[in-house]
């Protein structure tokens, strides 16, 4: 079949034209479109960050719900698994969110530390317990069960159901029925994409400039917009090279690679940080998440006003709901042959057990520096900035040099693999005529794996702070959130009717 009759052209041109306008409107005036994101991010984060808590508490309960429920036993497709645990694990964990672990986990909690939640006292004992339980938080149970309801709605619609498409529309059928399929397939799929392109931004704007950071250490490459730039495009020539070789050949090998560095990496920092204080301030912030969750959850914070939800909480929800709609496609290509319950428990065991190892150790090992005198790491963002500050948190450690040549290493695979899962959900999207065993277009991947670089290629060539790429993706995802919601009610109705047959 030739290539254009596998392609949904309207779904295709529509999201890149308004990538085009959105680039052209950068470069033309940066500064005005910069005060045009910061004002779009402001009224969204006043008027509808409890929108984003809601959905988020919501999904995770019915994630529970689901896997705990008679539905849980349902097998999502026919015949074996398709990946054995550890591929399917580390390809779930490479395609979501590891591609921030590297930077965030070792600096957030300075912004906690210095700005609490709840009214604390800024730089208190009680607020640096806090500040090592609120990443756990943002990045934990709440965050991987976004994933879990698109995974299992469109695994369930693809693989039982028999759709004929691998897309978000396809499994809102159940919602909409059949009577304007052709627009309403279209709208559904075009909004999915244009979300996609703001929490794209994200994972580019944090995993490119701990890559540049690393670059400056080792080899004195200087730190600037241009040197960003061109390590965005290297980053994008590996993940359009395994985008063109496909999920087994590409995204499984890079995973798995990805994997082994990142355990050598935290295995590195633990041997030589203060073991004791690391597991017990570990302890601890396990202990303040499980009994404060549903604080953390519904807290919006009505009286002070600090922004603290807004800056860090919704902007964490609008990133996970930016990509969850992507992940979940991408989950759903790779567990055929699992059961929901499996699928369900599977993720949220793997991920919570990444999240917390990763930000037990590398914020343990940060505080204990702090607290011993050694380096005053939130002086040090304040001075530095996040990615400097990774390095200088490396270079504490006596195998310095060598951790950093591996964080380079790590940052770009990790945001290459990201961008892979998401050039190849992508182009499932748009591609017509997928049987259970086919991936997209080559040729589409490689499209999309270059149209989503695009706008923060020019955030980054221009100067763009971080902010203003994370003020990006919660102004884009609003749309996701109606998406998201109407994916939710079409899953159950799929479910309960399906259930109801047999």
């Amino acid at each position: 079949m030739k290539l254009k009759n596998r392609i949904d052209l309207p779904v295709v041109l529509i999201p890149l034209l308004i990538i085009v306008l959105a680039c052209s409107f950068l470069i033309a005036n940066f500064e005005s479109a910069r005060y045009f994101i910061d004002e779009a991010y402001r009224v969204v984060t006043e008027q509808f960050g409890f929108v984003y808590l809601w959905i988020t508490l919501i999904s995770f309960l019915l994630c529970l719900y689901l896997s705990l429920s008679p539905y849980g036993k349902i097998k999502l497709g026919e015949g074996k698994k398709e990946y054995g645990e550890i591929s399917w694990a580390a390809m779930i964990f490479c395609a979501s969110m590891a591609a921030g672990f590297l930077y965030w986990t070792n600096i957030e909690w300075t912004f906690y530390y210095q700005a609490p939640p709840f009214g604390l006292e800024p730089m208190s004992n009680t607020a640096l317990e806090y500040a090592a339980a609120y990443p756990l938080f943002h990045w934990g149970p709440s965050a991987w069960g976004l994933y879990l309801i698109p995974a299992v709605a469109f695994a369930y619609s693809y693989y039982n159901r028999k759709s004929e498409r691998f897309d978000i529309a396809s499994c809102c059928h159940a919602v909409f029925g059949k009577k304007y399929e052709w627009i309403v397939d279209r709208v559904i799929n075009i909004i999915f994409i244009f979300g996609m392109v703001g929490g794209a931004g994200t994972t580019l704007g944090i995993g490119t400039p701990v890559a540049t950071a690393a670059l400056n250490d080792l080899f004195g490459i200087q730190d600037t917009g241009s040197v960003k730039f061109i390590t965005l495009l290297v980053i994008t020539c590996i993940f359009t090279l395994s985008a063109y070789a496909g999920v087994k050949k590409g995204i499984k090998i890079l995973s798995n690679i990805n994997v082994a560095f990142l355990l050598v990496i935290v295995a590195l920092v633990f041997c030589f940080s203060d073991k004791i204080l690391v597991l017990k301030l570990a302890t601890t912030s396990v202990g303040l998440l499980v009994s404060d969750f549903f604080r953390m959850s519904t807290w919006m914070d009505p009286v002070l006003q600090t922004g603290f939800v807004e800056t860090w909480t919704v902007f964490y929800w609008a990133w996970w709901l930016s990509i969850a709609l992507s992940v979940g496609l991408f989950i759903a290509k790779i567990s055929r042959g699992r059961t929901i319950r499996n699928v369900i428990l599977g993720c949220l065991g793997y991920g919570l057990a990444a999240t917390f190892l990763f930000f037990t150790v590398f914020t343990g090992n940060a505080v204990s520096l702090t607290l011993k005198g050694f380096m005053d790491v939130p002086e040090c963002m304040n001075n530095l900035g996040g990615p400097q500050t990774v390095m200088a948190l490396l270079h504490c450690n006596p195998v310095g040099s060598v951790l950093i040549f591996l964080v380079l290493i790590a940052s770009i695979i990790l945001t290459a693999t990201t961008y892979d899962s998401v050039s190849h959900t992508l182009a499932m999207v748009s591609a017509k005529n997928l049987d259970n065993e086919a991936d997209p277009p080559k040729k589409l991947s490689v499209f999309w794996a270059l149209a989503v670089a695009a706008i923060p290629a020019v955030l980054l060539l221009f100067e763009g702070s971080l902010q203003q790429i994370q003020t990006f993706t919660i102004v884009f995802t609003l749309p996701v959130c109606v998406l998201y919601v109407i994916i939710t009610v079409s899953l159950f109705k799929m479910l309960r009717q399906d259930f109801k047959k047999k």
